[in-house]
């Protein structure tokens, strides 16, 4: 499981105009587009999509404005967009990050003391801290109802933990650190994270049968955050500062950290492996631009640009390979999906603005946002056969 979508890539949509796997197709009418909706404002985004089984087209998890411009979350489900709610009334944000299959939801909500919330059948649950501390948030969910996130602790530090049976278990830190946090959890309770060391560089950590392990460096001295980990315990990640336009990808697996290369330049950013160890996410070309990636067989395998267009990203793969993103035309930014060697540019709602592909399922529905006719909105969407 992974780490909701990355800053980053919603970075580049801002930066660049997004937005060799060949050919590419036009928009892809066997795709159909389902606008989801908002709570009563102008703009909303589906953050990702669950393979439910009793809702035809999955549960999709994101924000939305309301009618009084505030950001709350929703769940959406056979056509019924749902408010979260939160943990107080007087302030009523909520940042949900995370959905599993039974369409429980965990995030943030602003609360007194807590603030980490899973959700579940209409019902909010404020999980508390760890001992002596006030505030905590929920990063990710498995399929088993394990949560985790991060909490202050009785002295001020920040540690992450793992909810079960409903008790909150600190998690604590690496040698010599005082900080950590976790990132994703697999349906084996795997837990990664990350964690400072006393060098003061932070290091990705595995958590494991109660022991959390460094999964060490490959340059010894760059900081390393873990993104997401598969059922087979493969972990994915990034060393370096992307903020500084540096970030170098790593996959470690048994104890074994490699890179994965680029495509010429100081920049590499996955985002998300599946259980057959396929890795997707961007990296910068010597020409400056962004390309998406599928990483397999241990070779970086460039998936291309839309006609007119120098940058693409992906955002999620699923366990059919299928992979979805965005990319641009030279001017806007567009859904698409690469699958079987092809990248197909998805249906719009109406509008000229830009469109971006987030999530997909199993089933390969996909959710995200487009623009509205006249481009007055931006709305959560589906697209689906």
């Amino acid at each position: 499981m992974k780490q909701r979508i990355s800053k980053t890539i919603l970075t580049i949509m801002v930066i660049i105009p997004l937005m060799i796997v060949k050919p590419v197709s036009a928009a892809n009418t066997q795709y159909s587009i389902i606008d989801l909706g908002t709570l009563g404002g102008k703009f909303s985004i589906g953050e990702g999509i669950n393979d439910n089984q009793i809702s035809e087209r999955g549960q999709v998890m994101g924000h939305s404005d309301t009618a009084f411009d505030e950001s709350h979350s929703f769940l959406w489900q056979d056509g019924i967009m749902t408010d979260l709610g939160s943990l107080d009334s007087q302030n009523s944000y909520t940042d949900a990050r995370d959905i599993n299959d039974q369409g429980k939801i965990v995030g943030y909500s602003y609360a007194p003391s807590g603030g980490a919330f899973l959700w579940h059948d209409g019902v909010m649950t404020n999980l508390g801290t760890l001992p002596g501390g006030d505030f905590s948030y929920a990063q990710a969910i498995n399929g088993r109802g394990q949560v985790i996130g991060a909490s202050n602790t009785a002295s001020g530090e920040t540690h992450a933990f793992l909810w079960q049976n409903d008790l909150m278990v600190d998690l604590g830190t690496l040698s010599g650190g005082t900080y950590s946090e976790s990132v994703a959890i697999n349906n084996h309770g795997q837990i990664v994270g990350v964690s400072d060391i006393a060098s003061g560089e932070t290091h990705a950590f595995l958590w494991q049968n109660n022991v959390m392990t460094d999964l060490g460096s490959l340059d010894g001295s760059s900081s390393y955050y873990p993104i997401a980990i598969n059922q087979n315990g493969q972990v994915v990640g990034y060393y370096g500062d992307p903020r500084l336009g540096e970030s170098h990808g790593f996959l470690w697996e048994n104890g074994v950290m490699i890179d994965l290369g680029s495509f010429g330049a100081n920049y590499t950013y996955p985002v998300d492996i599946n259980n057959l160890g396929q890795i997707v996410g961007h990296s910068r070309t010597p020409s400056g631009d962004y390309h998406a990636f599928l990483w397999q067989d241990d070779a970086m395998i460039d998936l291309g640009t839309l006609p007119g267009g120098v940058n693409s990203f992906a955002s999620d793969i699923n366990e059919r390979g299928q992979i979805v993103g965005g990319g641009d035309n030279g001017s806007l930014s567009f859904a698409v999906i690469w699958q079987n060697g092809v990248m197909t540019q998805l249906e719009r709602l109406g509008g000229t603005g830009n469109t971006i592909a987030l999530s997909i399922n199993n089933r390969g529905q996909m959710t995200g946002q487009a623009s509205t006719e006249n481009d007055e909105a931006s709305h959560a969407v589906i697209w689906t056969k």
